[in-house]
């Protein structure tokens, strides 16, 4: 029956789901509409505001060896401008502008799409998480992906993504070795 599924269209192949689903379990265990799953937001409200990472906390997550280094430039990143995760994915190093009094980041986008606000805006970079870029973009980039940042190559490349520029088939190799 599975080889039938896989030959068919997506209809027929969630039909005889469906089918199979109401012979073998009377009713879906996983059944996550929303009058199931309650009203969205925090039970305390005031709860969000003290949600926040200790100094030691941020310390580790950004220099603790056994985190990779890409994940400690993410945190870096993340602590040290506020970026939400989809604006730090798709920052390019063309959007870093390294400059003196201070450096800055171009964010204009979330994702494949704009930001949240649908306005683009510059973010200054700390002088830590300035060496920090700097670093990266000199030495461990290349020793983390395997080549040197181009402009047009995300700050961090997703561990997930096995297309784009290559630049994520690193973490291939490093399973393979």
């Amino acid at each position: 029956m599975l080889v039938e599924l896989l030959a068919v269209d997506v209809a027929t192949a969630s039909r005889h789901l469906r089918r199979l689903d109401e012979e073998i379990v009377e009713t879906n265990p996983c059944d996550v509409h929303r009058k199931h799953l309650g009203r969205s937001g925090d039970k305390d409200p005031e709860w969000r505001a003290s949600a926040l990472y200790k100094r030691d906390e941020i310390i580790r997550l950004i220099s603790e060896p056994l985190i990779p280094p890409d994940r400690r430039v993410l945190y870096t990143i993340s602590f040290f401008t506020g970026l939400r995760l989809g604006e730090v994915a798709e920052t390019c190093w063309r959007h870093w502008t390294p400059a003196d009094p201070a450096s800055k980041l171009l964010v204009a986008h979330s994702y494949t799409n704009s930001t949240k606000t649908d306005t683009p805006r510059e973010v200054p970079v700390h002088p830590l998480l300035e060496l920090v870029l700097r670093a990266w973009h000199d030495h461990g980039f290349e020793q983390a992906i395997g080549h040197a940042p181009q402009p047009d190559d995300p700050l961090i490349p997703s561990p997930r993504s096995p297309g784009g520029n290559g630049s994520h088939r690193h973490r291939v190799k490093d399973r393979a070795n």
